[in-house]
């Protein structure tokens, strides 16, 4: 609450005289700073700056065709957490050891279902087993019959997120293919409205 009067305060809302800029300065250096000395309006300003996300929400009304695309990325998001998995319980079994997330981005760059994702889109999937697998070693030491991340049933989809797969052109959310699926597929990009 207060830092947002504070940005509106730099921002202009309150025009700065000499009266109640150093009490201003003081006060911002109070409640937000742990340096020894206050920091004036323009810093301040430019860090809250750089610290602002634009949010933009999206009902998405896919017609029949972008919702088969959408579904089919998220059931290839499935087929990779479950070959990753494999690959995992595998290693496990035969070595005691887990490989790293890093190591399995490595070994599956060439594999099929990774291709067709976007790539970030794919190394979500995985960095989202490794935390599943983090969560089961910190239950195994408190429980020694707990059981390692399931697989994913074929009919269950995983979730899919997109970082810089997509643009926002006017009113309508566009999401790029990954060159594998738009082969395959004879589609480049999802222009949802």
């Amino acid at each position: 609450n207060h830092k947002r009067l504070h940005i509106k305060d730099i921002a202009g809302a309150i025009p700065r005289t000499e009266e109640n800029a150093h009490s201003l300065d003081e006060e911002l250096f109070c409640k937000h700073s742990r340096k020894s000395k206050p920091i004036y309006h323009t810093e301040i300003y430019r860090r809250a700056i750089q610290k602002m996300k634009l949010t933009t929400k999206f009902k998405l009304e896919p017609n029949f065709e972008q919702e088969k695309h959408l579904h089919n990325l998220s059931s290839i998001a499935t087929k990779l957490y479950n070959t990753a998995n494999f690959e995992r319980r595998w290693v496990w079994e035969n070595t005691g050891k887990i490989p790293s997330v890093y190591m399995q981005k490595k070994e599956l760059r060439d594999n099929h279902w990774f291709k067709l994702l976007p790539s970030q889109t794919a190394q979500e999937v995985l960095f989202n087993l490794q935390q599943n697998y983090n969560s089961w070693f910190k239950l195994r030491k408190t429980d020694k019959t707990a059981n390692p991340p399931r697989f994913r049933k074929k009919t269950e989809l995983s979730v899919i997120s997109f970082y810089q797969q997509f643009r926002i052109p006017g009113n309508t959310l566009r999401i790029s293919m990954s060159r594998k699926y738009s082969k395959e597929h004879k589609i480049r990009f999802i222009e949802l409205p």
